[in-house]
């Protein structure tokens, strides 16, 4: 399309974007119909199928990569630098310092994987396990619901439990280390993406949150405007 806001790629002998022959596709030479979508076996079609999402995650992939090589690939150590006063962690117990090693059970690397954990799930109850110097403590807690509007007047409901971060630590990488990094941060959006499309599908969150073309222009518009890294940033998350 000349216009990016979305599109598909239509086979030789398709007829629609959900790839029904054209009726005048078997009417063709024989040579030129040999060429063409419908007349491939399954697991040709399947791979050529494939191609179209498989080069989305390489794009997406590739777009961290240069990032981390560039800038050096992002950590932020799951410890806690502040807590909010009488948000759902100051009501558990917890203090700065305090390293969250899991959440429900799952082991928590980054403090980035806290804000996964916590943020998507909307507001279930979460056992924290926390390292505190020598001691090791379970903690309880219900994470609050908030609705936030950003700059650009978008309104979104998040979860959170009132800690913040420290600065994030940047290790140099070479291309080996910086695209391994870059899968596993193209992997984290696609869990966090499986999780909300699941959040849809049983109805813990609104079909509203959604949107097509028209909002991914719009939100390429905001983020343009935050300078070229957030766009290119935006361009690997959609992709």
């Amino acid at each position: 399309g000349w216009l990016p806001l979305g599109g598909y790629v239509q086979f030789a002998g398709d007829r629609d974007a959900v790839s029904q022959p054209d009726a005048s596709w078997q009417t063709l030479p024989a040579d030129e119909r040999s060429h063409t979508f419908p007349a491939q076996p399954v697991w040709k079609r399947a791979l050529i199928v494939l191609a179209g999402p498989l080069t989305n995650f390489l794009f997406a992939i590739l777009i961290f990569a240069v990032f981390n090589m560039t800038y050096g690939v992002p950590t932020t150590p799951p410890v806690v630098s502040s807590v909010q006063p009488q948000s759902a962690a100051d009501q558990a117990g917890l203090r700065p310092g305090d390293r969250i090693a899991a959440i429900n059970g799952q082991p928590m690397e980054t403090f980035e994987d806290i804000q996964l954990a916590i943020g998507i799930d909307l507001g279930q109850p979460a056992d924290l396990r926390i390292e505190r110097g020598s001691e090791r403590l379970n903690v309880t807690l219900s994470p609050r619901i908030i609705s936030e509007t950003d700059q650009f007047g978008n309104r979104a409901e998040r979860a959170m439990i009132g800690i913040a971060s420290g600065a994030p630590v940047y290790t140099p990488a070479g291309p080996v280390a910086a695209v391994r990094s870059s899968a596993e941060q193209t992997w984290g959006v696609i869990r966090f993406t499986g999780k909300i499309l699941g959040q849809f599908v049983t109805g813990q969150r609104s079909v509203k949150e959604m949107g097509g073309p028209v909002r991914i222009a719009k939100q390429s518009g905001e983020m343009a405007t935050l300078g070229p890294i957030a766009l290119i940033s935006f361009i690997a998350l959609i992709s």
